[in-house]
């Protein structure tokens, strides 16, 4: 015989599902908040002055690899790597 369960436990459990459908409906409002506050007005000003944060390209290069000048593998640069 199954042991009863106590009224937390099923008080919890009723309420987990209406707890997790709010913590969805609540993260969606929040993060389009991050968004509307933080990055729409950077991005807007970013647009409004011609700048971009990225390289922009054409579409008809080989490569999206910017060219880097070589190193001079010596123990003063090897080690500051870190």
């Amino acid at each position: 015989m199954a042991k009863p369960q106590s009224l937390w436990k099923r008080i919890e459990a009723r309420l987990k599902p209406v707890g997790e459908a709010m913590a969805l409906a609540l993260s969606a409002v929040v993060f389009g908040l991050f968004y509307w506050v933080l990055f729409a007005p950077v991005a807007l000003v970013m647009k409004v002055r011609g700048r971009r944060f990225l390289p922009q390209f054409t579409g008809h290069e080989p490569t999206f690899f910017l060219p880097k000048d070589p190193i001079e593998p010596t123990l003063k640069w090897m080690s500051r790597q870190w």
